[in-house]
């Protein structure tokens, strides 16, 4: 095993992040014909870890035989207009460090796009992996603010500058 893809939902999710898991395991095997969900596991915004087939069972959602023996999948529930949060980061850096302790040699974090001709896991996870963020002791690598934080972030900053005045 060489390591880990990082694969996105590629739909915004809303809710209970095990109902959509469900969703996207009905989709796999009803649609696709597939034995199971195709993720190894996936990692919800709020940082909570859902198994999917396991981290001992070969993956299906890499796009070959190769690419899914080589690579665990890992799935951000996410869409392209939702970006990672910190908890969702942090839970897949120790996510990664079971596997890497394990399977010592898994140490290559990629997006699925480095496998697959795809925009799979969209540009800010894409932008997360690249930078290293998902490496179990990437401690000082938080994910990109929400557009929801930079909102906060301009109010308080707003709020302080009519404090002062």
């Amino acid at each position: 095993m060489r390591g880990v893809a990082i694969h996105y939902a590629g739909f915004n999710v809303e809710g209970d992040p095990a109902a959509v898991m469900r969703s996207i395991q009905r989709t796999h095997m009803e649609q696709r014909g597939w034995w199971d969900l195709a993720y190894s596991a996936c990692v919800a915004l709020d940082g909570t870890v859902l198994e999917g087939r396991g981290l001992l069972v070969k993956t299906g959602a890499n796009g070959t035989n190769a690419s899914n023996r080589d690579y665990l999948a890992i799935c951000l529930l996410i869409g392209p207009d939702q970006t990672p949060t910190t908890a969702m980061v942090e839970a897949v850096r120790e996510l990664i460090g079971v596997v890497q302790h394990y399977q010592p040699g898994a140490t290559e974090i990629i997006g699925h796009r480095d496998i697959k001709a795809t925009s799979c896991p969209g540009d800010d996870a894409y932008d997360l992996v690249r930078r290293g963020a998902f490496q179990p002791d990437a401690i000082d690598m938080p994910a990109p603010e929400t557009l929801q934080e930079r909102v906060e972030a301009v109010e308080m900053d707003v709020a302080a500058l009519y404090a002062e005045i």
